[in-house]
């Protein structure tokens, strides 16, 4: 019990000692506290977009789950008739006149013509393209109309395989939106070959 007093005395003797003196806090300027705000908020709002766009894309590829994994649907295209010695005798016109070919069959020009023309960052990106969405929003914005569109080859590609015919001239933000996401996914299951092609 002895020694239970003394540890509380010796205690008591620690407490009356001054603890040392901190400096006065200045006072926060409203300067400083606006730049902490505006931080706070766009840290907030960057999370936010990020959570927002990421269930966005979620859902797109939700919704078109197991098609972006299939190859070309098939095109319907000419029936060519051959005799026995394996000569073209007929051509009965499909719903429209084309043929098939492989990346092969292209030749080296046609691929980088059409990379050229249509998207000439098509090895670089990857479905999308940042620098041509802004380039045509600001081109947009500054016309007050749609003037330019910011398609990829694989954007134009994804439209025409899964947007339906109805929906395709318009130019919503989701519209483009699930475009580029749906691009964003098809690049990642298939080769730029096959997309050429």
């Amino acid at each position: 019990m002895e020694t239970l007093f003394e540890t509380s005395k010796k205690a008591a003797r620690g407490r009356s000692r001054k603890a040392p003196k901190r400096a006065p806090r200045k006072p926060t300027g409203w300067a400083l506290r606006l730049l902490r705000f505006l931080f706070n908020l766009a840290l907030i709002s960057a999370v936010t977009a990020i959570a927002a766009v990421s269930l966005m894309y979620g859902y797109v590829t939700y919704e078109y789950r197991g098609r972006i994994e299939e190859g070309f649907p098939v095109l319907p295209q000419d029936s060519i008739v051959y005799d026995a010695n394996g000569d073209e005798i007929a051509t009965f016109d499909g719903a429209e006149n084309r043929r098939t070919v492989d990346y092969e069959d292209l030749g080296p020009q046609l691929p980088r013509a059409i990379v050229a023309v249509e998207d000439m960052r098509f090895e670089e990106h990857q479905g999308f393209s940042f620098e041509s969405i802004g380039r045509a929003a600001w081109e947009d914005i500054r016309a007050r109309d749609i003037q330019q569109g910011g398609s990829t080859i694989t954007e134009q590609l994804v439209k025409n395989l899964y947007i339906p015919p109805e929906r395709r001239g318009n130019t919503s933000f989701w519209r483009r939106f699930e475009q580029a996401a749906l691009s964003f996914s098809y690049e990642r299951k298939h080769t730029k070959r096959e997309i050429l092609t």
